[in-house]
């Protein structure tokens, strides 16, 4: 009669180390998630602030450069938004809400805004 309550607090202890497993994997994933859309803001500060330079070709060349950095401003969001609500801070939901409502605008933004810059005589 002992063994069934033995087994049964140990695959509740178990549940809980597994449940704090995914939990600290989630907040790294979401770390590397800030971490990469804050390397892309710093890239696009570094852009802006070095490329004022009003020649069409500096601009182009500034614009191919932050083009191949792209990509990590989706994937750290969606890092970011990984694993949902589990286990945030209140104050995080706000965050949460305005970046997935902001992917699609993004996106737009990226795909028509980025080629309109490209060609354009003056900023």
């Amino acid at each position: 009669m002992v063994q069934p309550e033995v087994a049964d607090a140990r695959d509740r202890v178990d549940g809980i180390v597994h449940e704090h497993q995914v939990v600290y994997s989630l907040r790294q994933l979401r770390l590397v998630g800030v971490l990469l859309v804050l390397f892309f803001l710093g890239r696009v500060l570094v852009l802006v602030g070095m490329g004022l330079d009003p020649s069409p070709i500096q601009r182009l060349a500034g614009l191919s450069n932050l083009s191949s950095w792209l990509p990590l401003l989706p994937l750290g969001i969606s890092l970011y938004l990984l694993g949902g609500g589990r286990r945030r801070h209140r104050r995080e939901h706000i965050v949460i809400d305005l970046l997935h409502a902001s992917l699609v605008p993004l996106g737009l933004v990226c795909a028509l805004g980025l080629p309109w810059l490209t060609f354009q005589e003056n900023l």
